[in-house]
């Protein structure tokens, strides 16, 4: 039988699939899930990802590893998704809760 001997950042049985960090192309884990091993450790992420393997999320523009991200009161769970920490609501967590009601509250 035939045997193929792929060059570095290349797999698969006739080397047709790009690895990247570690999983084919055509892996489902590939890219944190959140893109397209397009080159040798080359990631095009899904809209809402970025960072070289797509494993951060994008929270309303701002990267969910970034202070600000969700007004810097939650964490950027997925894209445009905020848990937001205590006494804090809102989309982004930037509206303030005192004494159990919302400050946007009329």
């Amino acid at each position: 039988p035939q045997t193929c001997s792929c060059d570095d950042g290349y797999g698969g049985e006739n080397c047709q699939y790009p690895v990247c960090f570690g999983f084919l192309a055509n892996n489902t884990l590939v890219c944190n899930q959140n893109g397209t091993c397009v080159a040798p450790n080359n990631c095009n992420c899904t809209t809402g990802f970025q960072h070289s393997q797509c494993q951060t999320p994008v929270c309303f523009d701002i990267p969910g590893n970034h202070s600000l991200s969700c007004s810097a009161h939650g964490l950027c769970n997925s894209p445009d998704v905020c848990i937001c920490h205590a006494n804090f609501v809102g989309e982004d967590c930037s509206i303030p809760v005192c004494f159990g009601k919302n400050a946007s509250d009329p």
